[in-house]
């Protein structure tokens, strides 16, 4: 275990909580949705407590202090449990049969870390234990069960866990995919059981699960479970807004090329949308920006006039900029979709797939144009592309729902509130002001 330190922003309070919060390597990118979704949690822990950051990689991190300002201390536990996916293709292969079969393997204990966790508090300050309550918190299912702990306020430790993607179901996307329906459908019926088994075990060991949409609940009554919608992490001010008006006929797609169900949605969109879109509207293009390698889409749907594959970029408030309209013609996944909630941040109309507009709230999924069929998502792009008064007017009402109901400010507040809660009811403390 390596270790560096960064001074805190400001001494914990007697009643305060001793927090640390861990999470997987890949879970603090600045740039992808995941490492948003850490940052806005560690944001709000902070609200709580002091807040050490532990976190899981194959080998030790350095460099990760800029994510975590004000941090009592940054710790990196080198684990394999963490490592990258082989490069090998058998070895890969043979890595996910062991996951199918075993999954209870997946989620084992690692050794060495629950007292690594624990080690925290007990050397809180130098040397100095830590005699108040105790929060662990956790990103990721997988990420919890590896630290072998479990609750028990007893002894002043609760532990929460921030499932945002299920992990059954994006197994259960990956079987259909590699075996297709027949054998896909046999391979669920043997797996999903006990998968489903190991992950209820899982949240039974916490005392509070964040969820990123209410469709995503599980069947237990405890623990409780809270949905936490996912927000765009770095809003813009209102001033920052370019009207729609002064766009060009710019569709814009923002995601990582790395997550599966991205490539395959634009895949999708490129195949059976944007012909029909750029017969109708010659003068339209189609930006697809974000990060990862995007060689991946097939060359003759990205050498279609028209469409531009940006990939990385510093400032994706330009890309907006640009943008009369977003899509997300995602079909399929986890957890809800950081991009539509993004994309009305910075005003702009969005239209979607029925499957990606879940999880925002009935509001705000009647704002957005949701298409069931490729002939409705192209009509739908079409409309905004020709009438800029009706984007100008869709964008602006689903960024004043936007502000009202998936604001950062928001968001942190909701964790601290059932946080709270919860440590109340473990030990009466004084109420944390959100």
């Amino acid at each position: 275990m390596t270790q560096s330190s960064l001074q805190p922003q400001r001494d914990a309070a007697p009643e305060a909580a001793a927090v640390v919060l861990v999470l997987p390597v890949g879970a603090i990118h600045p740039k992808s949705g995941g490492g948003q979704r850490s940052a806005i949690l560690f944001e709000a822990l902070k609200r709580i407590g002091d807040v050490v950051v532990l976190i899981l990689a194959e080998t030790p991190v350095t460099g990760a202090e800029e994510f975590f300002p004000g941090a009592r201390r940054v710790v990196s536990f080198a684990t394999p449990a963490m490592a990258a996916p082989s490069r090998n293709a058998v070895i890969r292969a043979a890595q996910a049969v062991n996951r199918f079969l075993f999954p209870g393997r997946t989620f084992a204990p690692q050794a060495g870390l629950s007292d690594a966790i624990l080690h925290q508090f007990t050397h809180w300050d130098g040397q100095t234990a830590w005699t108040g309550q105790r929060l662990v918190a956790a990103r990721y299912a997988r990420t919890f069960a590896v630290t072998g702990l479990r609750s028990q306020p007893a002894q002043g430790l609760l532990t929460c866990l921030d499932i945002d993607d299920r992990d059954d179901q994006k197994i259960d996307l990956q079987i259909r995919r590699r075996l297709g329906n027949l054998l896909g459908t046999l391979a669920r019926l043997l797996w999903r059981n006990r998968f489903t088994q190991t992950l209820h075990n899982t949240l039974t060991q916490t005392s509070l699960v964040y969820l990123a949409k209410p469709e995503d609940r599980f069947p237990l009554t405890e623990p409780p479970q809270v949905v936490v919608p996912n927000v765009p992490f770095l809003a813009p001010d209102a001033a920052e807004i370019v009207p729609v008006a002064g766009t060009a006929e710019t569709i814009l797609f923002v995601g990582s090329a790395g997550h599966r169900p991205n490539l395959a949605g634009v895949t999708w969109f490129l195949r059976a949308c944007w012909p029909a879109i750029r017969a109708a509207r010659p003068s339209a293009t189609f930006r697809i920006v974000g990060l990862g390698d995007w060689s991946a889409l097939p060359a003759d749907l990205t050498e279609q006039p028209g469409v531009q594959v940006v990939g990385t970029v510093e400032d994706l408030s330009a890309e907006y900029a640009l943008a009369r309209a977003a899509i997300c013609p995602i079909r399929e996944g986890a957890g809800s979709q950081i991009k539509v909630i993004e994309a009305c941040a910075f005003a702009r109309p969005v239209v979607t797939t029925a499957f990606a507009s879940g999880g925002f709230g009935p509001a705000i999924e009647a704002a957005l144009s949701v298409a069931t069929d490729a002939p409705g998502f192209v009509q739908a792009c079409i409309d905004l592309l020709a009438d800029p008064a009706r984007a100008a007017r869709q964008g602006a009402a689903l960024h004043q729902l936007q502000q009202a109901t998936h604001s950062r400010d928001a968001v942190e507040r909701l964790i601290v509130t059932t946080l709270t809660d919860v440590m109340a009811q473990s030990r009466p403390l004084p109420k944390v002001p959100a």
